[in-house]
């Protein structure tokens, strides 16, 4: 058994890529899909317990790739281990794998798309399912799966977003680097500047343009390079507004093509 526990899932997946009809292919991607999130939510799992169990429930595993890599920017390459005796002679300590960003990216969401019936918009360009292609991220996942060591290198710090209150994370690797963080609520998006002082200090700052009142509810909004005539719903009550010199409500029966006169 590996270390991620998914030999089951590849041994059933590869009975039914030999089968080779259209149903035991489904099947299949069904099983790689568990393997790709049982991989990924095990390594997330592996930088600490701050992150939330939310996390996990609510991110497809694309997503949480990429917070991973905003933690640990290598996170998503492949890593051997060696240590030397003192004859100088090395020793293989383990091999870590993991799939690149982008590969997670385009066939996750590719083996997602064989397991839905075709849209009538797209009737006419329907998934090609066939063993050769699930085959093909069948090996990666296989390949991935074979790991035989899992580490992680770094602390993460918990504090909350000034907008949203939702919790934000900062790795010791982003707080030494003053990088940018992201709050993870996809429906706020504030970000903010992580400073760091010494050690055991560092400073948060909003590293958005401006943060705005939601006209309907008063919750702060914060806006990162709006252009004009955009639109920005509020995270807490979903109200639209639009962007000009200044911004303004957008009504529930407007089309969402056009936007009233905005209010100074």
């Amino acid at each position: 058994m590996g270390i991620y526990d998914v030999d089951d899932y590849l041994d059933r997946a590869k009975v039914f890529i030999a089968a080779g009809d259209e149903n035991s292919l489904r099947h299949a991607c069904l099983e790689l899909r568990l393997c790709v999130e049982r991989i990924v939510y095990t390594k997330l799992g592996q930088i600490g317990d701050k992150l939330p169990p939310s996390i996990f429930r609510k991110w497809q595993a694309p997503q949480a790739v990429k917070m991973l890599l905003s933690f640990e920017p290598k996170a998503d390459q492949d890593t051997a281990m060696e240590l030397k005796a003192g004859d100088g002679i090395p020793f293989h300590i383990g091999e870590y794998k993991m799939f690149s960003s982008r590969w997670l990216s385009t066939n996750y969401n590719r083996l997602g798309n064989f397991l839905h019936a075709t849209a009538l918009v797209d009737a006419d360009k329907p998934s090609k399912l066939t063993p050769a292609n699930v085959q093909i991220i069948f090996d990666e996942i296989e390949r991935v799966a074979s790991s035989n060591m899992l580490m992680s290198m770094n602390t993460i710090d918990t504090f909350p977003c000034d907008v949203c209150g939702s919790d934000m994370y900062a790795s010791k690797s982003q707080i030494e680097a003053n990088a940018t963080v992201e709050c993870p609520k996809q429906s706020c998006g504030n970000k903010h500047l992580v400073r760091y002082e010494d050690e055991d200090n560092y400073t948060i700052e909003p590293s958005n343009m401006d943060i705005v009142a939601c006209m309907k509810c008063g919750s702060p909004m914060a806006l990162n390079h709006l252009e004009q005539n955009d639109r920005k719903a509020c995270w807490n009550c979903n109200q639209l507004h639009h962007f000009d010199w200044c911004y303004g409500m957008v009504p529930p029966e407007e089309d969402a093509t056009t936007a009233t006169e905005p209010k100074a």
